[in-house]
């Protein structure tokens, strides 16, 4: 489902020729990438020590981390462009409430499994609950831009860009927020795993 947001948001951004929407389906197609990588590297590390398993994983988790700060960058930067032109989208009839039923069912899901998975304690796994719930609150933020345009009403774009401006900064704030706690925490956790290793060799 991920997957097909994606892709209608590519086909949203080349009908519309929006830089903002060729943004954010990028956001969703590299976030997708990043976490098929995170599967297969998962299944490879069943075969392994538990501890060697969890050294690994948390490496990839710090990768998925410094990965997530650099494309954070690009979107924040997208969104200042987006909230200083005042750009937004204009779903045509139904378009706009099957996007806003994705939107809110990926929202739930994806605050369920970042508070289920990260009980099982492994790192890669919330590694990719921790991306699908920075994707669904870039979607609301998407999604509340092109509400506004189709029920705005008068002082629709005063309104939109003061909405935008606060949402925005609030998203962008919480992603670079999830991306260093990824980097600081497996930075800690891979020192600790070292320090076991090194004291029982």
């Amino acid at each position: 489902m991920s997957t097909l947001y994606a892709v209608f948001k590519t086909i949203t951004a080349i009908y519309y020729n929006s830089a903002w929407l060729y943004s954010v389906s990028a956001y969703y197609f590299f976030f997708g990438i990043v976490r098929l990588i995170l599967v297969h590297r998962s299944r490879k590390l069943k075969n392994i020590g538990e501890n060697d398993k969890l050294f690994l994983e948390y490496r990839r988790y710090r990768i998925c981390g410094i990965l997530t700060f650099l494309i954070n960058i690009a979107m924040t930067g997208m969104t200042f462009l987006m909230i200083r032109d005042n750009e937004h989208s204009e779903y045509p009839g139904f378009i706009i409430y099957l996007s806003a039923i994705y939107t809110f069912y990926a929202f739930i899901i994806a605050v369920r499994n970042l508070v289920k998975f990260h009980k099982i304690k492994s790192p890669i796994l919330s590694a990719s609950k921790a991306l699908n719930f920075e994707a669904a609150m870039m979607s609301l933020f998407s999604l509340q831009t092109s509400m506004i345009a189709e029920f705005g009403g008068e002082n629709e774009a005063e309104f939109r860009q003061i909405a935008n401006t606060i949402t925005g900064a609030a998203v962008c704030a919480a992603t670079f927020g999830i991306a260093v706690f990824m980097i600081i925490n497996s930075c800690v956790k891979l020192k600790k795993l070292q320090d076991n290793k090194s004291e029982v060799n």
